[in-house]
């Protein structure tokens, strides 16, 4: 939300003219809300035809099934592999589509219960296939919309506010005032980490040229300090509940806001009105900051406003601090009777309202003392004291002449029997002996170190002054040996440093001590020296327990005359004009003056996704706090971490869906113009053509020297066979289409499509023997075979689902059961892999088929597919990876035991299809702009799992390698003093909810504390002076012990988590009724990461846990036995 607050700002000048000055404020609001992703993936596993005409319809009805769509806004937020969904799109041949919507409810659609209101997302899909016009309903899936905020922002401005005035020759000090905000949340959900970051006032408009200046000072959140200037966090806004907040500004000179218009606009693209949160946005004139003090009250300032702007800024409401709002009745002069004059001897002023009403009472005349002498406070009749907030002395420029009017306001909450008199304490000021004390006010840019500040030329500086009793006369400064003058707003146009003396006096005659300043006054930019990246190339996919160069370090020298400076590093892909480029990463930082710059790059980008490989330009860039930057530029590269290259590298052609086994390669080809299987034997770099002629011949599958394919050279498509060194004959040549072949040392299996519909066939390379392994009306597709045993994707019950078949026994079991859809499956050697929908993205599941689980082997959130095993053994795992987008696949490769993966090849083109056999593995790959089969030897992952300890602070779990080190904790402070330098060792105690500390003095080589002794499975929070690698241990059964996991605090870890596991993966497999919050130590900065469950959702930082780091868990109740 962007919030801009015009105000017409008029004063006097020397000469009698009033002059008018427009400002504007820009505030832009932010908070967490309640959005949906919708995703659909359209997968087209056709052999021959587009889908076309794609047109997808979002339905929502709530659990009534009544149609609700106008409580939403949706759209398409990302389209891959299509262009529309509006009823052109097309998905094409062998091709998935994916659309994801974004779904944003209204204000009220999330009801008023807490536990919110179910809605039932479906869609409709209808495409063309062919000429067939096909229309498929979606399975609705439901969703929960929590209550949600409703707020009004109430903002307040004061009429009048003083400064210098232009008919004295001395300067008069600025006075600060607030512009004051209610944050009233009507709604029933909770306005999450609610912030609004103000710009500094700006001039926008003045004609006469007005020596004017605004300035934002301090801010204020329910009147306690924020620590900034600008930037105003509320937290979260509770429902029903308000918040308030205040800047604290000055101006100038004296004047009066006029036409106060405050605005707000909700971005278009998130719903505009439809969805926005902020109902209405007010402006009200401030005439007080009070109290309401009522019983119930808090204690927080509440504003006391007048709405109607009248001539003599009388009020009519309060809005106070908790929501509520009361008409105040102002008592006219007629009706009050003042006695009495503030005096030495006696400084008291008697008031006494004639027939006031009920309720909340206000009354304003001449101040007594004409604003000469400060008020105390005010007691009424009956003995209570009136807050301090409620009564007060305030001023008003006189036009067109010297001075200021002063008015004696009070504001009182009476019953009809309440006492009508008070006496109005003065304060003595015969008695003022102390001289004001005078600040400095630096506007933009300045930057201010403990030592001095730093400003431009065009930096204004402005004074200010505060009295304790008779307040104060005027205001001069000097500047190095000038002379005293008046205190106007200074700039100082001459470069370097300069000292600047300043004070005050006051009514009484009291003069303050001069107080000095330093100011460097610079215009210059900072100056940089050449820019290195070290090292110049490195591999940002390589594993972690490799000694590969997984990121560089990008330096350069700088200098400044400010000491120290705001550093920012952009990447860009490519070469070039860097403005030309595309910037893939931005990091900031900063740097002393005279010292190296210094930024890390990981090779990933602003996605966290690991970069392709190339050139990358790097441009470095200096800000010195005062509008002066500096620039230097370069670049380094990423490679792959394996060698990648083409197998046959022929531009005459497409090269697609590659079969390895052993050294033989065999994939489709068409440089001769159709489809036909070629083979490279990789001891020999040799490639020819195995199977050329008429028609195609695709799809080709490979068993020790047995090639099978689909071939259409009869008109439709049959499956072949053919040994490397034979001659080829048919398996099958029966009416219909039958592809997809794939063949083991005993079995060929395939597709077919003669009964009308897709079913799995097997042909028994022995005697020759065919069968038919199902006959359903639905289909079955994309058969694989290891030994006796047949798998494949079965959608006999809806969406797919994995099936396997027993060639041995005849006998079929149904793998997966669930609602989504499950495809592409794999098998060797009795485990299975497969592409499974159940958690929302793509991801690789395996199964052992003797009693295994079915394991989920990824979790980042992106999509996984084409899964196969290395042709070896069931441990390792190549896929097709889209963490780069639906676009830009990459193969990548994962330990089953270990969860250590990486990516083979990172180009930004597209790499799919991978087969490996050990450690060789293939795939097509389009980066020399059409598909080649691409080849890399690999490094296989182990299944050790290492702790990088850093210096500072660690958290690393124990295992049984750190108890074989020492079994407690006086015995590992000794035995790690040269390898880490360990200074402190603390282990959490959930039984007493305290840590356990043992202390380690370098000098002395001694420990002392508690020497507790070391668990696994616990974490350990480490002080470390040096940092290393330690091997926790292999990723076994041993030390994959399932955790038990204590009521309170838990600081836990384990070696055995999936690849990608977060923190919402590990609080949904909790429960999220038992987890109250999980924290993450960043090792880099040495803060707490942390996600948390509030009313049954999760918030916070959805982290990546490593393997073997400890994480900190506070539990609701005890949970035992828990495994990822």
């Amino acid at each position: 939300m962007l919030f801009g607050m015009t105000l017409w700002w008029s004063a006097e000048q020397a000469e009698a003219v009033c002059t008018e000055v427009k400002i504007e404020i820009v505030q832009e609001a932010t908070f967490e809300r309640i959005a949906f992703d919708a995703r659909m993936a359209i997968t087209n596993n056709d052999q021959g035809v587009s889908l076309t005409d794609v047109r997808v319809d979002v339905s929502i009805t709530d659990a009534e099934g009544n149609p609700a769509g106008d409580l939403f806004y949706v759209r398409v937020s990302d389209l891959k592999n299509i262009s529309d969904v509006q009823g052109t799109g097309v998905v094409a041949i062998n091709t998935t589509a994916e659309v994801h919507w974004l779904i944003i409810p209204s204000p009220g659609a999330g009801g008023e219960d807490p536990f919110g209101k179910v809605y039932d997302v479906g869609a409709t899909l209808t495409y063309k296939e062919g000429t067939q016009t096909k229309l498929i309903p979606i399975r609705p899936d439901q969703i929960t919309v929590m209550p949600q905020p409703e707020l009004t922002l109430d903002y307040f401005m004061p009429s009048d506010v003083v400064g210098d005035d232009p008919y004295t020759s001395q300067v008069e000090p600025a006075e600060p005032f607030s512009l004051g905000l209610r944050v009233k949340n009507s709604g029933y959900g909770d306005a999450w980490n609610f912030k609004i970051q103000s710009a500094q006032p700006k001039i926008i408009d003045n004609k006469d040229g007005l020596l004017v200046d605004f300035e934002i000072l301090s801010a204020q959140v329910n009147d306690q300090p924020t620590g900034t200037t600008l930037l105003v966090g509320f937290g979260d806004v509770l429902a029903q509940e308000t918040a308030t907040a205040r800047w604290e500004m000055i101006a100038t000179l004296s004047g009066k806001f006029k036409d106060l218009k405050v605005e707000f606009e909700h971005a278009s693209e998130l719903g505009g009105a439809l969805t926005s949160l902020i109902q209405s946005v007010n402006g009200h004139y401030l005439v007080h900051e009070v109290k309401v003090g009522l019983t119930g009250s808090d204690n927080r300032l509440d504003f006391l406003s007048d709405d109607t702007a009248d001539a003599d800024d009388i009020p009519e409401m309060i809005f106070d601090s908790q929501g509520r709002d009361y008409v105040v009745n102002h008592i006219p002069d007629s009706d009050v009777t003042v006695a009495g004059y503030p005096s030495g001897g006696n400084p008291t002023v008697s008031l006494t309202l004639n027939l006031p009403p009920s309720g909340w009472v206000y009354a304003k005349v001449d101040d007594p003392g004409q604003g000469l002498v400060p008020l105390s406070g005010a007691i009424r009749g009956d003995g209570v004291y009136i807050d301090s907030h409620n009564v007060w002395i305030s001023q008003v420029k006189k036009k067109g002449a010297t001075g200021y009017n002063y008015y004696l306001n009070i504001l009182d909450y009476r019953e009809a029997s309440t006492n009508k008199t008070y006496t109005f304490q003065y304060q003595d000021i015969g008695n003022d002996t102390t001289a004001p004390v005078t600040k400095v006010v630096f506007g933009t840019p300045s930057y201010s170190t403990q030592a001095k500040t730093y400003v431009t030329p065009a930096t204004q500086i402005v004074f200010t002054a505060d009295d304790d009793l008779s307040g104060v006369a005027f205001m001069e400064y000097k500047v190095d040996a000038g002379g005293w003058q008046p205190a106007y707003p200074l700039d100082i146009e001459q470069l370097g440093d300069h000292q600047v003396d300043y004070r005050s006096k006051d009514r009484a005659g009291n003069l303050e001590s001069a107080r000095t300043l330093s100011v460097f006054v610079d215009d210059s930019v900072p100056v940089f020296g050449s820019l290195t990246a070290s090292p110049p190339e490195f591999s940002p996919g390589a594993p972690g327990n490799v000694g590969a160069m997984r990121s560089s370090v990008i330096s350069a020298t700088v200098t400044d005359d400010v000491p120290d400076l705001d550093i920012t590093l952009e990447i860009a892909r490519g070469q070039g004009a860097f403005n030309t480029l595309p910037v893939i990463r931005t990091l900031t930082g900063k740097a002393a003056s005279g010292a190296s710059a210094m930024m890390e790059w990981d090779g990933k980008d602003a996605k966290g996704v690991i970069v392709s490989p190339g050139i990358y330009s790097v441009r470095m860039r200096a800000d010195d706090h005062l509008g002066h930057t500096a620039e230097v530029t370069g670049a380094v590269t990423v490679s792959d971490f394996n060698r990648v290259a083409a197998l046959d590298p022929n531009l005459s052609g497409e090269q697609e869906f590659p079969e390895i086994y052993g050294n033989h390669v065999v994939w489709q080809d068409n440089r001769n113009g159709d489809w036909d299987v070629y083979h490279h034997d990789l001891s020999t770099a040799a490639t020819q053509p195995l199977v050329s002629g008429a028609g195609n011949q695709e799809k080709p599958a490979i068993y020790g020297s047995e090639v099978v394919w689909q071939d259409n050279r009869n008109g439709d498509y049959d499956i072949y066979r053919k040994s490397l060194a034979g001659a080829e004959t048919v398996v099958y040549a029966g009416p219909g289409d039958q592809i997809n072949p794939s063949i083991s040392d005993t079995w060929i299996v395939w597709q077919g499509n003669q009964s009308g519909y897709w079913n799995i066939y097997a042909y028994r390379l022995s005697d020759g023997e065919t069968r038919q392994l199902t006959s359903d009306i639905r289909d079955q597709v994309k058969p694989k075979v290891s030994g006796e045993t047949v798998v494949w994707e079965d959608y006999r019950h809806g969406l797919g689902e994995i099936y396997v078949h027993d060639l041995s026994t005849s006998t079929q079991t149904r793998i997966t059961n669930n609602n989504y859809q499950q495809m592409a499956p794999a098998i060797l050697n009795g485990s299975i892999l497969w592409t499974d929908q159940r958690d929302g993205s793509r991801d690789i599941h395996y199964k052992d088929l003797a009693g295994g689980q079915d394991l989920r082997l990824n979790y980042e959130p992106s999509d996984q597919d084409q899964a196969a095993f290395n042709g070896t053994s069931t441990s390792v795992v190549f896929y097709t990876d889209y963490s780069a987008g639906l676009m830009d696949p990459n193969v990548a490769l994962l330990s089953v035991t270990s969860g250590i993966g990486y990516f083979v090849s990172l180009n930004n083109a597209r790499q799919e299809e991978p087969a490996a056999y050990d450690q060789r593995v293939v795939w097509q790959d389009n980066r020399d702009g059409v598909w080649q089969i691409y080849s890399a030897l690999v490094q296989l992952p182990t299944d050790e799992v290492q702790y990088e300890v850093v210096v500072g602070f660690n958290n690393m779990m124990v295992t049984d390698n750190v108890t074989a080190v020492s079994p407690d904790a006086f015995s590992l402070l000794s035995a790690w003093e040269g390898k880490f330098g360990l200074t402190s060792l603390k282990q959490y105690d959930p039984p007493t909810g305290v840590y356990r500390v043992a202390d380690y003095d370098m000098g002395t080589h001694a420990a002392s504390g508690d020497n507790f002794t070391l668990e696994s499975g616990k974490a350990l929070l480490m002080t470390a002076g040096t940092g290393g690698i330690f091997v926790l241990g292999q990723r076994t059964m041993s030390n994959c012990s399932p955790l038990t996991l204590e009521q309170g605090f838990n600081n836990v870890g384990t070696l055995c988590l999936p690849s990608g596991y977060s923190a919402y993966d590990f609080i949904n497999s909790v429960g999220k009724s038992r987890v109250i919050s999980i924290q993450q130590l960043d090792k880099d900065t040495g803060l707490w990461r942390g996600a948390s469950v509030r009313d049954g959702v999760i918030m916070g930082d959805n982290f990546v846990i490593t393997p073997g780091e400890g994480i900190m868990v506070q539990m609701l109740g005890k949970v035992y036995g828990w495994t990822p």
